[in-house]
This record gives C-alpha cells, structure tokens and sequence, in this order.
C-alpha cells in the first residue's frame, strides 16, 4: 500500500524482535545502500516509495539478463553485479561488530530483492528479511557465514555463465 511516497510493507513477524529496527538502522548506518525503514507500525513496515522520483528501476536479475527497460551496455550491468557482491561483503562484515553469539543476516539474498537504478545505484530491498539468529559460539557463527559463502559462489557460478553467454554473441 502506498500512501504520501511512502510504502506500508506487512512484515515477517517473526524476524521483528526488540531491537530489531536498531539493529536494521546500525547496519543500515554501516551500508547505506539499503533501503531507508522510516518505523514499524503494526507490524508493517514504512519505507519510502522508491519509485516516486519517476527514476527508472529494474530488479537486478532483469538488469542482468539485459531488459530493455535499463539496457546501458555491459559495463553498466557489470558495475551492478559489482555492486551486489559489495553488498553481500559488507553483510559479511557488519558481523565481526556483534557479539560472538549473534549474526545479523538477510535471509532472502536473491538478486531479485536488489534493484538497480538507471543511475546505476544498486540497493536491497525486503529489509524484513534481515533476522538476528543467535548462535552457541564463534565458532557456529563462522560456520554459518561459510555456508552462506557456498550460496555466493553459486550466484557467482551462474552470472559467469550468463557472461559468457552474452560474449558469445
């Protein structure tokens, strides 16, 4: 629902726990191309509508396999996805500033969930799908994070291809 440039989004309740918008705006504070939750209200998030300033936007995975709605040549699609694994490094990093038995993670990484702007500004969006996930030590919290690495090296696998398929042609 949007209302005065802002958009109401019903959130995954069971990832706002106390503290989460703080959480939210600390690591927001730390990679700012997230987007902005302005508060939380019955369980619904307000964000502002991105698509207000008439910019056109396309989600990543769009930009990437080259819609004609963005289509500003290889190197532009190539400083998006460059973009989005700067993204995925500072989710990484942000959890070496929370204590050992806590990570901070979005949990629906898909390249979907990052739009990319005809600017070329690439931000993730679904803020709710950031959850806190206590783990018993540093070393489960390590592992968890290496297993998130194997998904990344997936993506990176299947952009490479399509790469290699836009080469070709």
């Amino acid at each position: 629902m949007k209302k005065y440039g802002t958009v109401y989004k019903r959130a995954r309740s069971v990832n706002l726990v106390d503290g989460w918008l703080e959480r939210y705006n600390e690591f927001k504070e730390f990679e700012p191309r997230t987007i902005d939750v302005l508060g939380i209200e019955n369980e619904r998030l307000i964000m502002p509508n991105i698509g207000t300033d008439g910019e056109d936007y396309l989600p990543l995975a769009k930009c990437v396999f080259n819609s004609s709605k963005i289509d500003n040549g290889i190197e532009f699609t190539h400083n998006a996805v460059a973009q989005y694994f700067s993204i995925l490094s500072s989710i990484f990093d942000f959890q070496k500033r929370l204590p050992d038995d806590e990570l901070f993670l979005h949990d629906d990484l898909h390249a979907n969930n990052f739009v990319v702007f005809t600017n070329g500004k690439v931000i993730l969006i679904d803020p709710d799908s950031f959850t806190t996930i206590k783990v018993p030590n540093k070393k489960y919290k390590y592992s968890h994070l290496h297993q998130m690495t194997h998904g990344f090296m997936t993506i990176m696998m299947g952009l490479q291809r399509t790469y290699d398929s836009i080469g070709e042609k």
